[in-house]
């Protein structure tokens, strides 16, 4: 099982770079054989070292530097992320770094004949969803739209073969043209390929990549839960995990295990709101009466150590 990363960053303490790091523990938990490619550009591969500032190295089975002609982290990311299908031999999964590996992916190398993907907030494809935030752009690049489908690029699935090199080339210079025309986003790029070179796509299932802040019950029965943790909402799984792995330096499976007997993609002990937005509403009405009562038992201990203090005074 060949896995692949493209990790970019800058000096100092990247957020990214953690969460690619817990990533990667995640699958080495479900599937210690797994071959870990990065790809990395040539500013980024300066800021991995030290090993224990962040374990990427010591968890990669190889990395591969990529000469980058931008400056930016996000136009650097997205130019080595386009070219990937290029730069590694053999099937590979693709995993953006906010997502956990949750059970065992097995099945996504069983069912894509050239290239995989989920639809976009796991939608269904009687949606016909496609954002028409990105109808300028289609148009202005010449570039047909809507497209029959529009897939999310935090989990990909490749094959090598001549069909699925010949879309990822087609996906790297449409996302150069998309550069140039003001967008950096890999999503338009991605789909307008995938819709106009003919590749065979096969539609993965939203267990693959569920997009967990969009809907947290779909948490529950997951393979990959994404985190879309550009958006730093907090209070996520992911985020707990990565605390946990900067201050201590240990991975928290309980803490994995523990989300999971619960049906969530929380930290644990979370907020009762979460758990009913997770629809776990008997545990968020327990967690809100224990929320309730705890705050009752605090306001009545400090009215008590109030009197306490005016009976003193008044002797």
């Amino acid at each position: 099982m060949n896995i692949c990363y493209v990790i970019t960053g800058d000096k100092g303490s990247d957020r990214y770079l953690w969460m690619a790091s817990v990533s990667m523990l995640a699958i080495k938990r479900l599937h210690p054989e797994a071959h870990i490619s990065v790809l990395c550009d040539d500013v980024s591969a300066s800021h991995l070292h030290p090993i224990d500032a962040y374990p990427i190295l010591e968890l990669a089975d190889n990395v591969d530097v990529v000469p980058c002609p931008y400056a930016q982290v996000r136009e650097r990311n997205r130019f080595v992320k386009t070219s990937m299908r290029s730069r590694l031999k053999g099937d590979f999964l693709y995993l953006d770094a906010d997502t956990i590996p949750i059970r065992p992916l097995d099945s996504i190398f069983q069912v894509v004949s050239n290239v995989g993907g989920v639809l976009e907030f796991n939608k269904s494809v009687d949606e016909h969803f496609f954002p028409e935030a990105w109808n300028e752009l289609y148009a202005c690049l010449g570039w047909k739209y809507p497209t029959s489908v529009y897939v999310n690029g935090g989990v990909l699935m490749f094959r090598d073969t001549p069909q699925a090199h010949r879309f990822g080339e087609e996906w790297h210079r449409r996302w150069i043209q998309s550069r140039d025309a003001g967008v950096s986003s890999d999503q338009p790029s991605l789909n307008s390929a995938l819709f106009e070179s003919g590749v065979d796509v096969t539609l993965l299932s939203n267990a693959d990549n569920a997009m967990v802040l969009m809907e947290p019950w779909r948490f529950r029965g997951c393979r990959v839960a994404h985190f879309f943790e550009s958006n730093e909402v907090g209070g996520t799984l992911m985020t707990y995990l990565v605390r946990r792995l900067m201050e201590t330096g240990r991975f928290d499976e309980t803490a994995i295990e523990r989300c999971i007997a619960e049906g969530h993609p929380w930290m644990p002990d979370c907020e009762a709101w979460q758990l009913w937005r997770s629809r776990n509403y008997f545990r968020a009405v327990v967690a809100k009466g224990r929320q309730s009562a705890r705050r009752c038992f605090d306001a009545t201990l400090r009215r008590g150590e109030q009197n306490s203090g005016n009976l003193g005074s008044a002797r």
